[in-house]
């Protein structure tokens, strides 16, 4: 029996709850007549070396914050989690049942910690998105319509283009349109943005 099928590591987390930094800076001028070619050149080259350094520093921020989502030990707990819903229910006092019982335990303890990974990610994505769109913290209150809501978004320059529908009710949209077009954020680098998406 196979318990979800999430799209991304948040959906991942928000599913298990239910079911049991940079910003791109403005261009620096060219330099004086015969150094402008060059300076740019070699900040194109340094924007690129902090992009690449960024995709991988996403994957080891990630790992930091998510030690049991994905671990063997969590793997383990949920197969035996199916192995036992597979079986007949157990009767009282054998050892199946201190067994069931065991598992229980074990569940909400690790439903302590995948929740806490949760507000941490959840706090992760929002830190890293906010020099794009810092208003959309305050419009979307509910942690999962946020994710998926940046998920969708990404650097969308028009989020009239964006469909946002089943996600959001039409009136918080109409909402985050609105502001999306006075917003004081810039788009993100493309280290930056594969942080949030890998999220």
């Amino acid at each position: 029996m196979e318990l979800f099928q999430p799209q991304s590591l948040t959906d991942q987390y928000l599913a298990d709850l239910d079911d049991l930094d940079e910003s791109d800076e403005g261009e620096a001028p060219g330099g004086q007549a015969g150094e402008g070619g060059d300076t740019m050149e070699e900040d194109e080259d340094k924007e690129f070396d902090e992009d690449e350094a960024g995709g991988a520093d996403a994957g080891k921020d990630l790992a930091q914050l998510t030690r049991l989502y994905g671990s063997e030990k969590l793997e383990k707990h949920l197969a035996g989690m199916r192995s036992s819903l597979a079986g007949p229910d157990p009767l009282p006092n054998t050892p199946e049942y201190h067994s069931d019982y065991a598992l229980v335990c074990a569940s909400n303890d690790m439903m302590g910690e995948l929740e806490n990974e949760t507000v941490a990610l959840t706090k992760y994505i929002r830190d890293t998105y906010a020099p794009r769109f810092p208003e959309l913290e305050a419009l979307i209150q509910n942690p999962l319509d946020y994710v998926r809501t940046v998920h969708r978004i990404g650097n969308e320059a028009d989020i009239t283009a964006v469909d946002l529908g089943g996600i959001l009710p039409s009136a918080t949209i109409m909402v985050v349109t609105v502001t999306a077009t006075t917003t004081s954020g810039k788009p993100l680098s493309e280290g930056g943005l594969e942080k949030v998406m890998k999220a």
